[in-house]
């Protein structure tokens, strides 16, 4: 916690080079949308030989995971339900 905010971290260890290429992928496409509304904000990050760390803002509740999944899910099956008719 910092001046009353809290953050995420999130520390990925790098085990080949797919995973770091993921990894600059994923930061480069977070940094193209970090200021739009409802993405997690990427407050920084760092690179060692071996981890990323990745800091974002916590949040808090925001963002319900299951319920994601499950509209990309019905998303993608009306999508192929209409592609077979």
């Amino acid at each position: 916690m910092v001046n009353g905010e809290k953050y995420a971290l999130k520390k990925i260890n790098i085990t080949d080079n797919l995973v770091l290429d993921n990894i600059k992928k994923e930061i480069d496409v977070w940094n193209k949308i970090n200021n739009s509304a409802n993405i997690i904000k990427l407050i920084d990050y760092e690179f060692t030989n071996q981890y990323v760390s990745i800091l974002m803002e916590l949040s808090n509740g925001r963002i319900n995971l299951l319920k994601l999944i499950q509209l990309r899910i019905f998303y993608f099956v009306s999508v192929f339900l209409k592609k077979i008719k």
